[in-house]
């Protein structure tokens, strides 16, 4: 992202989901979030530097027809986006949760029976912050889905 110094955007990586899953994830994804006014200019930047292997916000069927191990999917960053502690495009554990659970995507691409496991071993080793939680969700306007899903893991959100 040198080419974009002012640039806000995340990375994640789905084997950072290993720590928590029951089947671990042996080809890894590595999804960087771009605020949309740039997202085109970094998609072609990457595709230069790593041809055939990156992805512009792709639906999951798509995903999964022309996947391959080490695939980057370049998706829009939404604002509100929890950013990382001492790094601002670190992807905070309270974005993964919500992205796991309610994001059009990702929420597609973790398996429903994993989902429960995230969460759990999310609130088992880490501090969580709902509020940044609820906040991030309702900026992606999925509030409900959010609180009905932590609520079905057995985690309370904040009232």
């Amino acid at each position: 992202m040198d080419t974009y110094p002012d640039a806000k955007f995340q990375i994640f990586e789905m084997i950072q989901l290993n720590q928590f899953v029951n089947h671990l994830i042996a080809h890894n994804t590595i999804i960087v979030s771009v605020e949309n006014e740039l997202i085109d200019y970094v998609f072609d930047t990457l595709n230069k530097e790593y041809p055939g292997r990156v992805m512009l916000k792709p639906s999951p069927e798509m995903y999964y027809r022309y996947y391959q191990d080490d695939e980057i999917i370049v998706k829009r960053l939404p604002s509100e986006a929890p950013r990382g502690f001492t790094e601002a495009w670190q992807s905070r554990i309270e974005k993964i949760i919500v992205d796991v659970l309610v994001d059009k995507f990702l929420g597609r691409i973790v398996p429903e029976g994993e989902k429960a496991a995230v969460v759990d071993g999310a609130y088992r080793s880490y501090l969580i912050d709902e509020a940044t939680m609820i906040r991030y969700a309702k900026r992606k306007g999925a509030e409900k889905k959010l609180v009905c899903a932590l609520k079905e893991y057995g985690r309370m959100v904040q009232g």
